[in-house]
């Protein structure tokens, strides 16, 4: 017994016919999801160090430091965002070089920018200037 090519459809299934071990691993991704099925997900990350380099993140992560003492990082991924999307930045810590950021602040989709860019300043408490340092960048769809 076969089945034309195409001739099955979704009116030819039945509930519960279609099940994970069915599915090929990859093939349904929570973007795919309807946003009422799950809270979120994480739609991109990124690793900066402190000259901008992105020592990690997902696919097309690219990020720019500072041109000038007091600017923010620039970060995208190269494709697009929702302004309801939530990024969450935070800093390593003591490890590695630079300094230790206590504060960090993170702009969405800048006014000017285009959907899926993120600006970030980073900022020790004990001072009102902002530093370079090496922080994790998180954006939840």
């Amino acid at each position: 017994f076969s089945v034309p090519a195409g001739s099955v459809g979704t009116r030819q299934l039945r509930n519960g016919a279609v099940t994970s071990v069915k599915l090929a691993n990859g093939s349904i991704t929570p973007s795919k999801l309807s946003s009422g099925a799950i809270g979120g997900s994480v739609r991109h990350w990124a690793f900066v160090n402190t000259d901008g380099t992105v020592l990690g993140g997902s696919r097309g992560a690219k990020a720019s430091a500072p041109s000038q003492a007091g600017q923010p990082y620039h970060v995208s991924w190269g494709d697009q965002f929702a302004h309801s999307c939530a990024v969450v930045a935070s800093s390593p810590g003591t490890e590695g070089n630079g300094p230790i950021a206590d504060r960090i602040g993170v702009h969405v989709n800048e006014p000017g920018s285009r959907h899926g860019s993120t600006v970030v300043w980073v900022w020790p408490s004990s001072e009102s200037t902002f530093v370079d340092a090496r922080f994790y960048l998180v954006v939840i769809c």
